[in-house]
């Protein structure tokens, strides 16, 4: 295996522990987790059934369609993101809770969380897109919209109404389970997280990736 396979392979689990770790901060702060897990948060909530393993059954439904009309959109990264994050998410809870014994954070605390996961977030997106090793299932749905409507529907719009679709779903399970799902971090995410992932990728990923002189 060659240096850069390597160096892809860090980039891919990096990111996608990275982007476990933003969640789980989102999700302790009680103001909202980003929008698939706002849905994935609402329904295990209602159904009783632990957040990282409802995560892997909504991803083996959603996979489906990537399957069937993105399979260049595969790899070992979406594997990885679809068995990984979600555990990573309540491992994060656990060790706060458990480890650390914090159950309620201060509004300040909650806040740098917001920030400072929100930038991660980010970030983790940025890297292991950049590895070029599989999408996660839920990230190639816009893709799926924009390719089959020939660009009729662009990415931007397409992640939108994805957005907007989990987040209306996240919303109304969790009412019914009387648990916080959507706030504050669920719109940050929805404007922001399109302007920093590009960011991070073309100052940080690609630059790490490729080396400095090839940034592109």
């Amino acid at each position: 295996m060659d240096d850069n396979k390597k160096k892809r392979i860090a980039m891919m689990l990096f990111g996608n522990f990275i982007i476990g770790i933003s969640i789980g901060m989102f999700n302790v702060s009680n103001f909202g987790v980003d929008p698939f897990t706002s849905l994935v948060k609402g329904m295990s909530s209602f159904l009783h059934i632990g957040l990282g393993n409802f995560q892997v059954m909504a991803n083996l439904v959603v996979i489906i369609f990537e399957v069937i009309f993105y399979r260049k959109g595969i790899g070992i990264g979406t594997i990885i993101n679809m068995f990984c994050i979600g555990y990573i998410v309540q491992g994060f809870q656990y060790v706060m809770e458990t480890v650390f014994h914090i159950i309620q954070l201060s509004q300040f605390v909650c806040i740098l969380f917001v920030i400072f996961g929100l930038l991660l977030l980010s970030f983790g997106a940025a890297v292991y897109m950049a590895a070029d090793l599989g999408i996660a299932p839920y990230d190639s749905l816009a893709l799926i919209f924009e390719e089959r409507s020939n660009g009729k529907i662009p990415y931007r719009y397409a992640r939108m109404g994805t957005d907007l679709f989990c987040v209306i779903v996240g919303i109304t399970f969790g009412m019914l389970a009387k648990t916080t799902v959507a706030g504050v971090v669920t719109v940050a995410t929805a404007f922001c997280m399109g302007p920093f992932i590009q960011f991070f990728r073309e100052k940080v990923a690609k630059p790490f990736l490729h080396g400095k002189k090839d940034n592109s």
